[in-house]
């Protein structure tokens, strides 16, 4: 790894310590990491913060009608160039994912704010709300974009069932306005995100930086085996509808599927299995999976999508028990700005910082934002490649070099041509 370039202007990397280890605090969990999934009283705390944090930098701070937290720098009229991620986590994540973005974002706003009258354009920070699905993956920069409609949100929900808008209620949100949470094309001339990889590909090369080209399609599936619950000593095999048996042989054979016949980005993942009853003694009745396919391509979405229904389907008929499929939602692949990269790899080789172009294997709010506006992500190495994990870590000085790289693509952003 090369140094970090010098410089008495841009951002202070001990002020976004300090700030991430205070916003870790929040929604800390005892074993590590944090659990501040959106709209719980622990977010709701943090988003309190992070408001009060920008207000402290003389930033205008508003919250939109999706729950999205907006801090403003700048003439009030001019498009705005925006720059965030966001503050909530799954269950005992790390406090790297989402959280550097936004306060690496916001250190960015205090080392412009003595300029703040001489810009061209606004500068905003953005915490989006519910990145992470616990109701609705991407819901805040889905909102924000005019990606959503009204059908999906009625049927989002909770891991426990509760319906996103009780959830939004009990934040004090009215959910039948989050779609008023859309903005005008012209509000805003460019996206920018800082986030950590979230994998180990950086780590293992000699580069500073990624700089992100595309990210990753992303299909969420529910499937239910319905066999039939029975004795577990007195039914014998060849006659017990054995839902688990063909859950468990389906799961098997989906990912020889994957692996044999899809090129290697694509990702399956089946990562929440419930059976019922759930007793030792009985044969379970129905197994409920979760399916997540992954890929830099639709088509290749599309494809396993089709070939790892019809493989259960047919394990499910060889084992005498019913399927129900259930599609969750569906975040197509997408393309940052090839403007936005050629920006960013400027003003990392002006800094002295390699980089490497590269595409996210993760989904992050930039590939909402970026279905509507000119969009590009930087990328900072995860230790050991780990993330969603109380373990997750990146050091001080990978923080510095991409709040340093980022500061200088945004410098560059507001001070342009106003349209």
């Amino acid at each position: 790894m090369t140094d970090v370039a010098a410089g008495p202007a841009g951002p202070d990397a001990s002020r976004i310590l300090r700030d991430l280890k205070a916003l870790s605090a929040i929604g800390g969990a005892a074993a590590g990491g944090v659990d501040r999934p959106a709209f719980s009283l622990a977010y709701s705390e943090a988003v309190a913060w992070l408001a009060e944090l920008a207000r402290r930098a003389g930033l205008r701070v508003r919250q939109d009608a999706a729950g999205n937290l907006i801090a403003r720098l700048g003439p009030p009229d001019a498009p705005a160039v925006v720059c965030g991620s966001h503050i909530d986590s799954v269950p005992g994540g790390g406090i790297y994912d989402g959280t550097l973005g936004v306060l690496a974002g916001l250190e960015c706003a205090r080392a412009l704010a003595d300029r703040a009258a001489g810009l061209t354009k606004a500068f905003e920070v953005v915490a989006f709300v519910d990145e992470e699905g616990a109701y609705l993956s991407l819901l805040g920069s889905r909102a924000m974009a005019g990606d959503l409609d009204p059908g999906e949100l009625a049927a989002a929900h909770g891991r426990d069932g509760r319906p996103l808008a009780a959830a939004m209620r009990q934040a004090g949100l009215d959910p039948r306005r989050v779609l008023e949470a859309a903005r005008p094309a012209s509000d805003i001339a460019a996206y920018v995100e800082l986030h950590i990889e979230q994998g180990p590909v950086l780590e293992s090369t000699p580069c500073d930086i990624g700089i992100v080209t595309d990210i990753v399609g992303l299909h969420a599936a529910e499937l239910t085996f319905l066999g039939e619950a029975n004795h577990a000593g007195t039914t014998p095999l060849s006659l017990r509808k054995d839902a688990f048996r063909a859950a468990a042989q389906a799961v098997t054979e989906c990912f020889d599927l994957v692996e044999s016949a899809f090129p290697a980005d694509t990702r399956l993942t089946y990562g929440e299995v419930a059976l019922a009853p759930g007793a030792s003694n009985v044969v379970p009745g129905e197994v409920r999976l979760t399916q997540e396919i992954r890929a830099i391509r639709t088509p290749d979405i599309d494809r396993a999508l089709a070939e790892t229904r019809a493989t259960a389907e047919r394990v499910a008929a060889l084992r005498g028990v019913g399927l129900r499929c259930e599609a969750r939602s569906f975040d197509p692949p997408v393309a940052m700005s090839e403007d936005l990269v050629a920006l960013i790899e400027a003003v990392a080789a002006e800094q002295g910082a390699s980089a490497l172009r590269m595409a996210s294997g993760a989904g992050h709010d930039a590939q909402a934002m970026a279905k509507r506006w000119h969009s590009g992500m930087i990328f900072v190495p995860s230790a050991g490649g780990v993330s969603h994990n109380p373990a997750e870590e990146t050091g001080p000085a990978e923080i510095e070099r991409g709040a340093r790289v980022l500061y200088g693509v945004v410098e560059r952003l507001v001070s342009g041509p106003a349209t």
